[in-house]
């Protein structure tokens, strides 16, 4: 049966058994011809096996009766009448999961012959080299598979997450995989690791996504499965010092007695090391962390891709702080599930494209420069999902938006997805939402005085008598009529931040816009717009000739860093106990903060410690060696208020390092002054380039 035939089953079994030749032709792209002889085909293998065909009723419409006899059927059938690419995955997650494979076994179970099997096996052997694995012969077993462990675990994992149960990625395919790949966890109990998971959330107070969730007790499956058959990965290439010192790590160490004692094994270094790596990688729904490795790089990229949107869009854009804010912490958990080819569960590629197709190609565009950083290209979803969080930066500046029911929102897709879906409810109805939150932290919202709940998750899955309405993550006409039935109170047209201020500032001196845009917003709340553009700040305006320090000698890094901070200090900028924050992070963190340049970027995030946005730059006539041995010897020290106000300027810095030759024209003997001349002459020259 072809892959399309199980598609259009799975389709109908969906929509409870009605549908039409057109919504099927453009569900699978293909003409309403094709489809029509789909359905043929199907009906023929239905009425050999006595179960009711797909009935034409007029009009290019379908029924089938007794729809739960299809699902039955595609329990139930063997795997050569559903799909030979079901079968594929069957045979290839026996291979990743029992290590070994016989040929005459596979003849047997899945009644081929021997050159069927030899075809199936030189297809998946692609797959594997992929992953740098193989099938090697041995003369007792058949195929063994060898290769690195951490690479068996990471394509194991591609599928139990692809094939695995969850609230947001169930279909008929998945489901009758999966229900051969359980076989091989069977008694590994998933309780177990539910509450092992819960701890380490609990104790770091952090709430993830659904899909996070899933990815991550699919691993400590894995992980237990494997040590229990004594495959340990016994090192890493990680930053050992880096991880040893997360909170990630601390928690997962004290806790791990639960899974050992329970599945009698023993977690090294190593596995808690890899295993805080996917902590550290989940997306989560509401702390965010400000020191991921290679953090310089990724705040940075983020402003290039913003810019480089603006320039198809809007320049306006590249002030929206929302957005700032948004995609830096979605692209940290992005650049570590593109690593590690991690996919979405759950697909919005094809709804989004063909919502906003243009949005879609503007962010791909835009995101060539995180393509270069990692050296991979970025998958359909990827983007899509980047692409949400300009829709919704676009919406914030054109947007005319619609007073209260208490709504929950459950999306399994994340916390940008999920903010951004309230976001669009907010454009157009006048609601209370209570929350943002995962299907796993539903619990603790059922005492809440809930009226509707909205939701991505398909039908049934929540038990509750609350109103539910499922939705997509896109809110287009067809979801805003079903949220109309609700009756949903509307917005009048939304005032724009930016013409109150102005009529303000015509009849009076303001003399605290900061302490007057917050009495606004808690005044008009939900029906104020926010297209206030915030100032962008250049790099001389926080450096200046005075914050220049040249050819310093005879400091450890320690007395380098807290030579800067009291540089710092004296300007005003910060407090005290600032000085010892950036030295106690490079203490726990190691030499994250430091470039190929030789050069640091000592920092921490402001604990009411910092007075105003500030940086100082210091060189040194000889190499200051960090932490791990890494050479420095110049240091960017800085301060910002809000963990924004800085970006644009240690942006055009790391430009006139990377393609300026900035660093090298600093040691050929300019003075302070020459150097900011140097910097103003650059932001010049910028703006006129952008102007033009």
């Amino acid at each position: 049966m072809k892959s399309r035939i199980l598609k259009i089953l799975e389709f109908l079994v969906e929509r409870k058994g009605e549908s039409s030749f057109k919504e099927i032709s453009e569900y699978l792209k293909v003409n309403e011809r094709t489809v029509r002889y789909d359905i043929e085909k199907l009906n023929e293998i239905l009425k050999s096996k006595n179960i009711e065909t797909i009935e034409n009723i007029g009009k290019g419409k379908l029924k089938i009766q007794t729809y739960e006899k299809i699902l039955f059927f595609l329990e139930k059938e063997s795997l050569e009448e559903i799909s030979g690419e079901i079968r594929e995955i069957v045979i290839l997650s026996k291979i990743l999961f029992l290590g070994e494979i016989n040929i005459a076994n596979l003849m047997e179970d899945f009644d081929l012959s021997r050159s069927s099997v030899k075809l199936i096996l030189k297809n998946l052997k692609v797959i594997l080299e992929a992953y740098n694995l193989y099938l090697e012969l041995n003369p007792r077993k058949g195929l063994i598979l060898t290769g690195n462990e951490e690479s068996i675990r990471r394509l194991q994992l591609k599928i139990l997450n692809e094939y695995s149960h969850g609230p947001v990625n169930k279909t008929l395919g998945k489901e009758y995989i999966y229900g051969y790949i359980k076989e091989y966890h069977k008694n590994i109990d998933g309780d177990v690791i539910d509450k092992y998971i819960k701890i380490i959330l609990k104790n770091l107070d952090k709430i993830i996504s659904d899909e996070a969730y899933i990815i991550l007790k699919n691993y400590i499956f894995i992980m237990v499965d494997r040590i229990t058959r004594n495959y340990i990965i016994k090192n890493t290439k990680n930053n050992e010092n880096f991880y040893n010192n997360t909170r990630e790590y601390y928690y997962l160490k004290e806790n791990r007695k639960i899974l050992e004692n329970y599945f009698k094994i023993k977690i090294n270094t190593h596995e808690l090391i890899k295993l805080t790596d996917y902590f550290l990688g989940s997306n989560s729904y509401s702390l965010t962390n400000d020191f991921y490795k290679n953090w310089i790089e990724i705040e940075i990229l983020v402003k290039e891709i913003i810019k480089n949107f603006g320039e198809y869009t809007s320049p306006v854009i590249e002030n929206d702080e929302h957005l700032i804010d948004g995609l830096v912490n979605h692209i940290k958990p992005a650049i570590y599930r593109i690593k590690n080819r991690i996919e979405f569960p759950n697909s919005i590629y094809e709804e989004f494209y063909e919502s906003y197709e243009n949005i879609y190609i503007f962010t791909k565009k835009s995101l060539k420069p995180m393509e270069k950083y990692l050296n991979m290209e970025i998958s359909n979803d990827e983007i899509a999902y980047i692409g949400l969080h300009f829709k919704g930066a676009l919406d914030r500046i054109n947007f005319n938006k619609k007073e209260v029911k208490n709504i929950l929102i459950i999306c399994g897709s994340g916390y940008g997805t999920s903010k951004l879906l309230a976001q669009q409810i907010k454009e157009y109805y006048n609601v209370n939402i209570l929350g943002t939150i995962p299907y796993n932290q539903f619990e603790n919202y059922k005492n809440k005085n809930i009226d509707l709940i909205i939701t991505t998750l398909p039908e049934g899955n929540l038990k509750t008598s609350i109103p539910v309405v499922t939705i997509g993550v896109i809110l287009n006409h067809k979801t805003i009529g079903i949220l109309d039935k609700y009756n949903l109170p509307k917005y009048n047209k939304k005032i724009s931040l930016t013409e109150l201020l102005e009529v303000i500032e015509k009849s009076t001196e303001i003399k605290n816009k900061k302490n007057l845009l917050k009495d606004i917003e808690e005044l008009f709340g939900n029906i104020l717009l926010k297209d206030f553009e915030n100032k962008v700040y250049n790099l001389s305006d926080f450096l200046d000739k005075e914050g220049i320090y040249l050819n310093l000698e005879g400091m450890s890094w320690e007395e380098s860093v807290r030579t800067a901070g009291e540089i710092l200090l004296k300007r005003g900028s910060i407090k005290k106990e600032y000085i010892s924050e950036m030295i106690n992070k490079i203490n726990i963190f190691g030499p994250y903060m430091v470039t190929d340049d030789k050069l640091a970027l000592p920092h921490s995030k402001n604990d009411n410690t910092v007075k105003k946005t500030d940086m100082v730059l210091l060189t040194f006539k000889e190499n200051i060696i960090f932490p791990e041995n890494t050479p420095v010897k110049t240091i960017l020290a800085f301060s910002s208020v809000d963990g924004i106000e800085h970006l644009n300027a240690l942006s055009q810095f790391m430009d006139l390092i990377n393609n300026y030759r900035f660093l090298e024209k600093i040691k050929s003997g300019l003075d302070s002054k020459k150097i900011i001349d140097l910097i103003k002459k650059f932001e010049f020259l910028t703006k006129l380039g952008k102007e033009s």
